[in-house]
């Protein structure tokens, strides 16, 4: 049994390996590709210091990914859903709000939301 387990375990070492490797040599700056290759770096005897890892690497490629990131999701939810893509009425047959669904909209019984309580 633990041989078995010995080779899923080289086949997931390996499966992971070409793709994380080929992320990282395309030029990507991701911080989990990083913590693999710079490591493995260091292990294979890079002339380079943790502290130098942690400051010139990991926190600008962190710090590049959060601002990236939450602009470009940002972006994309502000196009789909809100101002960027002028939220027009979706061609779907499924509802989604939107300004004129919003505009139309007339509680039916329950919950009014001028009715303060």
């Amino acid at each position: 049994m633990s041989e078995g387990l010995t080779a899923q375990l080289a086949i997931k070492v390996v499966g992971i390996w070409f793709p994380i490797s080929a992320f990282v040599a395309i030029g990507f700056e991701h911080i989990p590709a990083n913590m693999f290759m710079i490591p493995l770096g260091l292990l294979a005897g890079a002339d380079v210091t943790v502290l130098e890892m942690l400051y010139k690497n990991f926190l600008p490629t962190t710090l590049g990914n959060a601002i990236a990131g939450s602009l470009i999701v940002a972006g994309g939810y502000s196009y789909a859903f809100g101002r960027l893509g002028n939220n027009n009425a979706s061609p779907l047959p499924m509802s989604r709000i939107s300004r004129e669904d919003l505009e139309d909209y007339k509680p039916k019984g329950g919950y009014d939301p001028e009715v303060q309580m």
